[in-house]
């Protein structure tokens, strides 16, 4: 939690919102009109699929999780959104209520801004009308990522796939497959070393990953017993970086079968250098 956003003014907060860029400072404050914080404990519903969309909730701090859930009490996670991320324009600029289910990780901070002042600022300013149409592209890009990734993945692949993404979030440049021999000891083992740190519980994640809690936990146990990394907790150690990378690039780029194939000559390799491990689960 930052004890300076919390005590910070609702224009100073929407200022750093990343769907206002590029807003005047005179269209901040209009935004900042009828604005109100929120502030959620862990566990609270901040609306639920049916309700009337009032305004766009941004989350100043904390996680909010978007699921779907059945009268049986089953839940499916749409997706987890943190720090900046807002919540609800594909309701509010449709006109119609909330489509899923919202609810706080932890405890959150979040900012109600009013219906009618994002409309006002759409009809006005062309800059922000297409900075919204960008952000609701991107979700919709995100959307079917995830179909297809249901769709045409298997679970391992899907774990993998998602590893690779958090660790490209937190360390941006792909890392460099070859080292020269002189760099230091030191120097190598930052670079064929790895610890992703997951965002969420593994609940969490298995859910938005379209996996049960217990498969999740097995394909972590089938990958570490192959040597590709280990897990404390939260912290996933990636203890052979250059053939993870080499799994979550073949995974993007070949083709189903090239897939399969690649992944069986890896394992008959590691075979014969070591114990057989255990089969990885899909």
């Amino acid at each position: 939690m930052d004890c300076v956003q919390k005590s910070s003014s609702i224009n100073s907060l929407i200022s750093r919102v990343p769907l206002f860029d590029g807003l005047s400072p005179e269209e901040l404050t209009e935004m900042s009109v009828g604005a109100r914080k929120i502030y959620a404990a862990r566990g609270e519903i901040l609306f639920r699929k049916d309700d009337a969309c009032s305004g766009l909730l941004v989350i100043v701090y904390g996680q909010v999780k978007l699921y779907f859930s059945s009268p049986l009490g089953n839940e499916k996670i749409l997706d987890v959104f943190g720090q900046m991320q807002t919540l609800g324009e594909s309701s509010l600029f449709q006109g119609k209520n909330h489509q899923v289910n919202a609810q706080t990780l932890n405890e959150c901070m979040l900012l109600h801004i009013a219906k009618a002042n994002i409309l006002n600022a759409l009809e006005s300013n062309r800059s922000f009308a297409r900075q919204v149409i960008d952000n609701l592209s991107r979700s919709v890009s995100g959307l079917i990522h995830d179909v297809e990734s249901y769709s045409m993945h298997t679970g391992r692949e899907r774990v993998i796939n998602y590893l690779a993404r958090e660790a490209l979030r937190a360390n941006p440049p792909l890392p460099v497959m070859g080292q020269d021999s002189h760099r230091s000891n030191s120097s190598k083992a930052r670079q064929t070393r790895l610890i992703i740190h997951l965002p969420t519980s593994k609940g969490v994640i298995a859910s938005c990953l379209n996996l049960t809690q217990e498969h999740f936990s097995r394909i972590l146990h089938d990958l570490s017993a192959c040597g590709l990394l280990s897990v404390e907790g939260r912290e996933i150690h990636i203890d052979n970086l250059t053939q993870f990378w080499q799994y979550a690039f073949q995974i993007a780029l070949q083709s189903e079968d090239e897939q399969k194939m690649t992944m069986e000559l890896m394992t008959r390799t590691e075979q014969a250098v070591r114990p057989a491990p255990l089969r990885l689960a899909s």
